[in-house]
């Protein structure tokens, strides 16, 4: 009787920890998605956001709906970001927030203002896009063998991209040009719907801007003109269902192993001792409550493995779907990489600044 006693409780401790662990895992996946207090402060942050607009408080509007995204991440919050970017000018940046809304991806059973809502986002693509003005540079007169650097606005850019046109927001704008002997700095102006094509003789050494050559043609005048998208500024956005599927599954399929090992090790245990004490296949009434409890061990066990596989099934799925960029800090003024911000919101994705 002290045997069995004992077997009970080493039965006891091993399911509590097998029941910990999968309460861990869920809880975990549970924090993937936003609380009910997280959607009622985002539901605040739109109605402050309406309000800041109404009253022509833009720059507080986007504050306010970039917040809720990051709260929520749905199509409804990424096309007020963007309308509020278009609000402030900043075209480019508002193209780029409703191209997010249009790849964001589509939910089962989804509400239906989530469907007009990316529906809205690609006719607000395709207005703003050819309002947008672009500037392209044609460098001359660079020292033989030298690095020409770039800035445009005070940020860093790759001088092999400087073949393409760059959409710009409306506005005043300066570049400055240097090789390591000469610097050339060309201060200019764009209006919606302009292209510039903006000569740079580095030869000259003239840092005054107006003895660059400026050559401005006007979209509507010539199709020709309209420079074609480029194809490295409207990459794919990463999913936000990467990570709960990464981490939520991998961990469900260690919990489903944890637990079906020491269930299945129960089962053993007890099967072992009740064969002990039967004789031809002949086991007497003792032994009964052993092979009740193998059994129902030997149950939990072969749940517990079936759990795992599917835990691993959704983690590499998870490993499959393409990563989300991570919100980063402003890039610095200086360097050779472009400069850009990642805006991240309820389901959207955004990158401003200049690729």
């Amino acid at each position: 009787m002290r045997r069995f006693g004992a077997q009970r409780g080493r039965t006891t401790w091993l399911l509590k920890i097998a029941s910990a662990v999968a309460i861990a895992v869920a809880s975990a996946s549970a924090l993937a998605a936003p609380s009910a207090s997280d959607k009622d402060a985002a539901r605040e942050l739109m109605a402050q956001g309406r309000k800041e607009r109404a009253a022509g408080h833009q720059a507080a509007a986007l504050e306010r709906f970039q917040a809720a995204d990051r709260i929520m991440q749905v199509p409804t919050t990424g096309l007020e970001v963007g309308q509020s970017f278009a609000d402030l000018g900043k075209l480019v940046e508002a193209r780029d927030a409703w191209l997010a809304v249009t790849k964001l991806p589509v939910e089962p059973k989804e509400p239906e203002a989530f469907v007009k809502a990316r529906q809205r986002a690609q006719e607000l693509v395709d207005e703003i896009t050819p309002r947008i003005p672009t500037a392209k540079f044609d460098v001359s007169g660079q020292a033989q063998g030298s690095t020409l650097k770039v800035t445009l606005d005070e940020a860093s850019i790759e001088a092999d991209t400087l073949v393409v046109p760059r959409r710009l927001n409306p506005g005043k704008h300066v570049a400055v040009f240097n090789d390591g002997t000469r610097t050339r700095k060309i201060a200019f102006e764009l209006a919606e719907r302009d292209t510039k094509e903006i000569e740079v003789d580095l030869a000259s050494g003239d840092e005054d801007s107006s003895a660059a050559t400026t050559t401005t043609t006007s979209t509507t005048s010539t199709t020709a003109t309209e420079p074609p998208p480029p194809t490295d500024v409207d990459t794919g956005k990463g999913s936000p269902l990467r990570a709960p599927f990464l981490y939520g599954g991998f961990g469900l399929a260690g919990a489903g192993l944890i637990a079906g090992g020491i269930t299945g090790f129960i089962s053993m245990q007890h099967t072992s001792s009740a064969k002990n004490l039967c004789t031809n296949n002949l086991c007497p009434p003792s032994t009964h409550d052993d092979l009740a409890t193998a059994r129902s061990m030997a149950t939990f066990s072969n749940i517990g493995f079936a759990v795992a596989g599917v835990g691993a099934i959704v983690g590499v799925v998870g490993l499959l779907l393409p990563s989300a960029p991570v919100a980063a800090a402003p890039p610095p003024t200086t360097g050779s990489k472009p400069s850009a911000t990642v805006v991240v919101g309820f389901g959207s994705i955004g990158v401003v600044g200049s690729f």
